[in-house]
């Protein structure tokens, strides 16, 4: 993933910028209390609900998202290099359909504590995979 046209930042902002998407992420798919395993949590969640019934997508978003994660722990945790800076486009492409289709699909449930029990277990229910491919296909969703 090689710079994009408007990664022509500093390395002080394109850290800063990386971690707020990264925080934006967090915020809408981790439930209060989530601590452990917050990568795979965020990278399965995030897969599930922009790829829904895509395999192979959802394993290109899975791993990007990885590896965005990977990149904001070497920032938080002070082992960042230049060299292995990832496109913000990408970031924030990721996160614009994230955004559309976590809309989409926490539209399906009557308040946020059903939605964020949903969150947990959407990897493995049938039924819940089902409604979200289901609010996918509303017309809020802009992801196809």
């Amino acid at each position: 993933m090689g710079p994009g046209p408007f990664d022509h930042f500093t390395i002080d902002e394109y850290e800063d910028a990386l971690l707020q998407y990264v925080y934006a992420m967090e915020k809408i798919l981790l439930a209060s209390g989530e601590t452990e395993g917050i990568a795979d949590k965020i990278a399965i969640r995030c897969a599930y609900l922009i790829s829904l019934d895509k395999d192979n997508l959802r394993k290109q978003i899975y791993d990007q998202v990885k590896s965005i994660y990977r990149q904001r722990s070497s920032i938080v945790h002070g082992t960042a290099s230049t060299n292995s800076q990832l496109s913000l486009d990408v970031v924030r492409d990721i996160l614009r359909k994230l955004l559309v289709a976590s809309f989409s699909f926490r539209m399906s449930f009557s308040n946020d504590g059903d939605w964020q029990e949903a969150l947990r277990y959407l990897p493995v229910s049938a039924r819940l995979q089902d409604a979200a491919i289901k609010a996918s296909r509303t017309p809020l969703s802009l992801l196809r």
